[in-house]
């Protein structure tokens, strides 16, 4: 039975002394190879400290002391900002390197043959990758000690911008682990998890932008979400960010959402890898629910500044009151959220196949009790579990957001409640909902119509990711190029786009419930032709009762 003295003896032997990572280590610092590259490292190191020094504080010796300071300051921030470039292109190797070597090797089998979980095997690859970063981390420490011991920072601040280094590393390996799930090859997971990286950077540097950008330096004051990536960390080492009335350090937070994000990914490598059924599965799954949540939640509540950019429709219309303009500005908010995630989720669930794991093989359309089970027959209720999360989220985020003075200064009321900013029964609001409900269930019913007569996996989710990019975003693109001037009217070849109301005056705006009720009607007739042969699919199956499932 089950009891705590068991669940923390694995996780002792998981994260202590795992064979994994100590095997990895043996091999990455056998051999004369590993001294080669930690000589050239601080040969590199070396050459931008003193590129760095020279331009930082050549010709400022006559300068007041005050300049001086701010001048090592300068040096400290170029030199760790440096070393967070030099771990992006590290870090990411070692994650891309470790699954598809052993797959090439054939050795990835022999190893769970035996009684190793995904998860042990998983951590240890990471453990062996921190251990490098830190030895990177800890070779460069004389070279970052040299603005410390000027003067241009303190030995805490050093610290806690290396322990962020360190779980950024961890951040890299992570998206290295889970493409080389992926990849059979070595170079296509090494150019994936290099873009995947590259694509994480320069999103939280937006994030870092875009929020924090206000006070007119982005590093004035880092948010947490603009602290994941490595230029923020020398500046966030010191800063505090208010949760829930509390000033928290900004490093804690920042270390948090690491956190999260690894054991995200690693979910997502382990899933891969494990057979039907595992508890890795049902992990991704549930994680995927309160992540999806967590943002939708997090952007309905930081929608509520932008509420005042809505009072200019009411004035070009008469006819839209602030209420219904609210209701429209919230209802376009979420159906580019939707949108977005329904384009990096369906296309992985709007499939099965033959020729991959036993679990992406049909056993059925539409199964309530698989919903967490990673099986094709549980794909459509979870993805509409998580379609209803992200909307219930996103509605309580809203709620949830200060709403008292959003008028004032535009001469509206003086309070103003949570269900005339957000009511998400109104009409006005639920036909965008409905609208990216219908996209989601078309791209989904696309790949697997076009997958239930020839089981394969990878064409399903070909054709539902073709359906969002070529069927709406490339035509939505086109459009505005031959006739752009017809959008706010959402008149002539802009009347059959169904992105046209998230594009469209306010006034017009209710062009969202005639597409989406013309796009269920196509969801209806998918429906009706793909059940059918998704149940022969399915009885191929049956008729194989010796084949014992994955």
């Amino acid at each position: 039975m089950f009891s705590t003295a068991d669940w923390l003896l694995r996780l002792k032997r998981t994260y202590i002394g795992n064979a994994t990572a100590t095997r990895d280590m043996r091999i990455q610092l056998r051999g004369s190879r590993a001294a080669v590259l930690f000589t050239l490292y601080l040969f590199v190191m070396g050459g931008v400290l003193l590129l760095f020094y020279n331009s930082s504080m050549g010709g400022y010796a006559a300068e007041s002391l005050a300049t001086a300071q701010s001048r090592l300051q300068e040096f400290y921030y170029a030199t760790l900002v440096s070393l967070g470039i030099v771990i992006t292109i590290a870090a990411p190797s070692m994650g891309a390197f470790a699954i598809v070597t052993e797959k090439q090797r054939r050795s990835l089998d022999l190893v769970f043959s035996a009684p190793t979980e995904p998860k042990y095997y998983l951590v240890g690859k990471l453990i062996g990758s921190f251990r490098y970063v830190w030895l990177l981390l800890v070779l460069s420490l004389p070279i970052c000690a040299v603005s410390v011991t000027l003067g241009g920072a303190t030995w805490g601040q050093l610290f806690l911008t290396f322990l962020q280094f360190s779980f950024y590393g961890l951040v890299c390996a992570s998206f290295g682990l889970l493409l080389s799930t992926l990849c059979s090859k070595v170079l296509p997971a090494i150019i994936w998890t290099y873009l995947a990286v590259g694509c994480y950077f320069i999103v939280t540097f937006l994030l870092l932008g875009v929020t924090s950008g206000f006070s007119g330096s982005p590093f004035t004051q880092v948010n947490p979400f603009g602290s994941l990536n490595p230029i923020a960390f020398p500046f966030a080492a010191d800063q505090t960010w208010p949760v829930f009335g509390h000033e928290v350090p900004t490093w804690i937070l920042s270390i948090v959402l690491q956190l999260c994000i690894v054991k995200f990914l690693i979910l997502a490598a382990g899933s891969l890898i494990a057979p039907g059924n595992s508890k890795e599965i049902r992990g991704l799954r549930v994680h995927g629910l309160i992540y999806i949540g967590a943002l939708a939640f997090l952007v309905g509540f930081s929608m509520d500044p932008a509420l005042r950019t809505m009072l200019p429709y009411t004035t070009t219309s008469t006819s839209v009151t602030v209420k219904t303009a609210l209701q429209i500005f919230h209802g376009r908010s979420v159906f580019i959220l939707l949108f977005v995630l329904g384009m990096i989720i369906v296309p992985y669930l709007s499939s099965f196949g033959f020729n991959d794991l036993r679990r992406h093989r049909p056993n059925g359309f539409f199964n309530i009790r698989h919903i967490l089970s990673g099986r094709p027959s549980g794909h459509l209720p979870y993805l509409l579990l998580l379609f209803a999360t992200c909307v219930a989220a996103y509605a309580w985020g809203v709620a949830s957001a200060p709403t008292a003075m959003a008028f004032r200064r535009f001469g509206g009321p003086t309070t103003v409640s949570s269900i005339e900013v957000l009511d998400p029964f109104s009409t006005s609001f639920l036909m965008f909902v409905l609208l990216a409900l219908d996209i989601w269930l078309i791209a989904f019913l696309l790949g697997w119509f076009s997958v239930s007569r020839v089981p394969l996996l990878s064409r399903g989710r070909t054709i539902s990711l073709f359906f969002f990019v070529l069927a709406l975003i490339l035509p939505t693109a086109l459009f505005a190029i031959v006739d752009g001037g017809s959008v706010e009217t959402a008149s002539g070849i802009w009347a059959v786009n169904p992105l046209t109301s998230t594009f469209c005056g306010v006034e017009v705006a209710g062009i969202a419930g005639l597409h989406s009720l013309a796009l269920l009607c196509l969801c209806v007739i998918l429906a009706l032709a793909t059940i059918p042969n998704v149940a022969k699919q399915s009885a191929r199956i049956l008729e194989k009762p010796t084949e014992a499932p994955q």
